[in-house]
This record gives C-alpha cells, structure tokens and sequence, in this order.
C-alpha cells in the first residue's frame, strides 16, 4: 500500500528559478521474516506541477527531484504514523469520555 505526499520546490533552468509542486507515493518497508522476504521502500514522484499545469523535467532535473523524495520520504512517513497514533488516542479518550457522561447521567 503507497501513500502520496506532496511538497512544494524550486527548480533552477537558465536562470530562471521555477517553483513547483510534486507528489510523491512512498511503499513503507516492511522487513524480512522467516517466511516473507522485505518490501516496500520505494519511491515514485506521480507529477510535478507549476502554477496547476503539468511541468516537463529534464531527466537530470527528475533525478534530482527523485533522490528529494526519497530524502523526505522517512520523516513523512513518521509524520503520517504520529498523526495517526494520535489521531486513534483522541478517539479513545473521546469514547472514555462519552462513557464517563453516560454513566454518569444514569447514575442521577
């Protein structure tokens, strides 16, 4: 299962710095067991866009850009995973609370 995050850059050609935006999807690795041998790990840039429109990259420019993914991919993906952990905590407190409030009013 990948999951997609986006950033926003800038690209130099000529002299022109060329700010754009680039989705990416990140496969989270999965080690090796006895019975599965590792996965995931991989990068792929989906589309780079300037102003909203599609951006042709010359192929050293997309190098580039890739090895950029692949160094925000970890922390993105630890980002995505405390937001989720964070996200499952609020709900359990939010249900202990509403537990809380329902045991209480029955209790008047």
């Amino acid at each position: 299962m990948s999951i997609r995050f986006s950033f926003d850059t800038s690209i130099e050609r000529s002299d022109d710095e060329i700010d754009l935006r680039v989705v990416y999807s990140v496969t989270p690795y999965v080690a090796a067991t006895y019975w599965q041998p590792a996965e995931g790990g991989e990068v792929e840039i989906i589309s780079v866009r300037k102003d909203g429109l599609p951006f042709v990259l010359t192929d050293a420019e997309e190098a580039a850009l890739l090895t950029e993914c692949e160094e925000r991919a970890q922390g993105d993906l630890a980002n995505e995973e405390a937001e989720a952990a964070d996200w499952k905590y609020q709900e359990y407190r939010d249900r202990l609370l509403d537990a809380s409030a329902l045991g209480e009013g029955e209790r008047s």
